[in-house]
């Protein structure tokens, strides 16, 4: 049996053996915040005293650190912290223990990049979940099948556009492995770390444009936001689970004061059948009142270029996998991105169906897999936003994402106006097998086209 030696700490009864290691190890070892034996000099050293605190540094969640406060999201996407992080290839630990799950916590939540949960990886891109952390401490993606980033290391540097898409989720339970745990590794700053950057105020929300996420109404799905705008439309990407290209309040837009009654002590579903304005929040004025007038029409634009001359049109619908339909063949991942595909769905407002009737899982397939948005599995949605997942389905069908929390776009209706831009987004999954509730199954819908889309028509990626 080795011999072993003890590491005092000194306590009120006096000097007290806090770690035994064999003595063969006893080189370079560390007690965090008590002290460290240097084996190349025959005394034990204190660790550095306060007021030498790195501008940023990794540490324990939930835990004070007297020269540390936790960072937030804008600190993170801040420049300074952008920059100490390169210039040092990563960022140093304070040297802590943890039994929890492999994430980073923020005041705001916890880190992701395009809803993969973000996890530390060494500085030679392998992924670290120890129980201590080796320094440099670099970011990657975590072990999370079906997500865009799953174990993915982002390197030794971060470039701007990268931090500017990181964001934050209120919890990592769904994380596999992590739905008992209660802690994480957390981004600490000091004072040391120059100030952040003043960002310039936000221009107000347009009138009408107030809206409770929960409440948007859809003006088109993934339009940029000048296009947004131009169509007279709210836009507003701060809340990734609402649409962020939305139809105006214009009833909340009317002053209180200029309310015009459309049916004094009319009750609420008389009055909207009317097509008016209800609401009761503002004492002393009408609760059921007129919507604003139009405003003058836009003078006419030039006329448009005729259309060119027509050509075989393809047509899309959805029907059972694994079944062979005359006629039809089922859809390649580039056909669902191409404009023949977008100008249909649009013009039908979905997808018309089959007939069929399925018990399985409610995806999506095509030849190369099953469509996904950001590692989010598509799902049936009906053309006025309710998710889908009978066993036959209502026509016209339209997509949205599956309930998977986590992801970036679980349960979010994707609406009935699509474009290159956004079908471009599409890819693919080979399984559905990490969907919950679909372990086991082999049935699942599948996306059919007849005639086939001329090879000009699909889009490059």
């Amino acid at each position: 049996m080795p011999s072993t030696s003890c590491l005092f700490v000194v306590a009120a009864a006096g000097l007290v053996c806090a770690h035994a290691v064999p003595v063969q190890d006893v080189k370079n070892v560390a007690v965090p915040g008590v002290f460290s034996f240097n084996s190349n000099k025959n005394y034990f050293s204190t660790p550095p005293q306060s007021g030498v605190a790195n501008p940023y540094a990794v540490g324990l969640d939930k835990t004070t650190y007297p020269e540390y406060t936790q960072m937030s999201l804008s600190d993170v996407k801040n420049a300074a912290f952008r920059s100490y992080f390169n210039s040092n290839g990563g960022l140093p630990d304070l040297g802590e223990t943890m039994v929890g799950c492999c994430v980073f916590s923020l005041k705001d939540g916890y880190l992701v990049l395009d809803g993969t949960f973000i996890a530390a990886y060494s500085s030679t891109g392998a992924r670290e979940c120890l129980q201590t952390l080796p320094s440099p401490v670099l970011f990657g993606g975590t072990v999370q099948s079906g997500s865009p980033h799953s174990e993915e290391f982002f390197g030794k540097t971060l470039n701007e556009s990268l931090v500017a898409r990181f964001s934050t989720l209120p919890s990592f339970s769904p994380l596999s492995g992590c739905s008992a745990s209660v802690t994480s590794w957390a981004l600490y700053m000091s004072g040391a770390a120059p100030p952040p950057s003043p960002s310039p105020p936000s221009p107000p929300a347009p009138a009408g444009c107030d809206v409770n996420p929960s409440s948007r109404v859809d003006c088109g799905f993934d339009l940029s936001r000048d296009e947004c705008l131009a169509k007279g439309c709210c836009y507003n990407d701060t809340d990734i689970r609402s649409f962020r290209c939305f139809e105006k309040d214009v009833c909340g837009a009317v002053d209180p004061a200029k309310r015009v009654d459309c049916g004094f002590d009319l009750p609420e579903d008389a009055c909207l059948q009317r097509g008016c304005c209800y609401d009761t929040t503002v004492p002393f004025t009408y609760t059921c009142f007129n919507k604003p007038a139009p405003g003058p029409p836009s003078p006419p634009g030039p006329p448009s270029p005729p259309p060119p001359p027509p050509g075989p049109e393809a047509k899309f619908s959805v029907g059972l996998d694994k079944t062979t339909y005359p006629g039809k063949t089922k859809a390649t991942l580039a056909q669902v991105q191409s404009a023949t595909f977008s100008s249909f769905f649009n013009a039908n407002r979905g997808l018309p169906d089959l007939g069929e009737t399925m018990v399985g899982c409610c995806v999506f397939a095509v030849t190369e897999g099953y469509l996904t948005l950001s590692g989010t599995f598509l799902t049936a949605y009906t053309s006025t936003g309710v998710r889908e997942c009978a066993q036959s389905l209502a026509a016209p069908v339209a997509f949205g994402g599956a309930v998977q929390p986590g992801q970036p776009y679980s349960s979010v209706f994707f609406g009935v106006d699509y474009n290159t831009t956004f079908t471009s987004r599409f890819s693919t999954n080979p399984s559905f097998s990490s969907l919950s509730g679909c372990e086991g199954n082999t049935a699942s819908w599948a996306i059919y086209t007849e005639p086939a889309v001329h090879a000009a028509d699909v889009v490059e990626i």
